[in-house]
């Protein structure tokens, strides 16, 4: 019960978590933010996605621990219920029941399933990381866009004139 006590915490605590700065006063003060000259956006647009796939890759490892952490605790889960089977033969654990909470009490396989959880847990974290820089990119490919929209527009116009 100790445990569950700790999830609804934490639980709580995620959900109490407030942007860091609220969307008003984002929007009152854009015309402070930071602007992109056109460098900075030629720099953004060749660099970022070589840290992405940089990040893609360490993404490709991270989920392949998982799936490693995902099939040992299935494994140590395995062979502890095949103990369970042995106990119901010597008369020590006779239910269904009984025999899968013995094999869920076991440390072994607490700990498997913990790696399982850290596993993910890092892979979600990272996975939050890589989208971040995909929104980026994405928003700088933007920029870059209306940069040379308004380039062309500008060179049109020098013609006329």
């Amino acid at each position: 019960m100790n445990e569950l006590q700790s999830i609804d915490n934490k639980i709580k605590k995620v959900e109490e978590e407030k942007a860091s700065i609220p969307i008003d006063e984002l929007l009152r003060n854009i015309d402070l933010l930071p602007k992109l000259s056109e460098d900075q956006v030629e720099k953004l647009l060749t660099t970022l996605p070589y840290k992405m796939e940089e990040i893609e890759n360490k993404l490709a490892k991270l989920e392949i621990i998982y799936d490693e952490a995902q099939t040992r605790a299935k494994r140590i889960e395995a062979e502890f219920k095949l103990k369970s089977i042995e106990l119901k033969a010597r008369k020590e654990l006779l239910s269904e029941g009984d025999r899968s909470s013995w094999v869920l009490c076991q440390q072994a396989v607490q700990d498997a399933q913990d790696d399982v959880i850290k596993a993910k847990a890092i892979l979600k974290e990272t996975q939050v990381i890589f989208n971040r820089y995909e929104r980026n990119f994405v928003a700088v490919r933007k920029i870059a866009s209306l940069i040379n929209e308004v380039n062309v527009n500008m060179g049109i116009s020098q013609k006329v004139l």
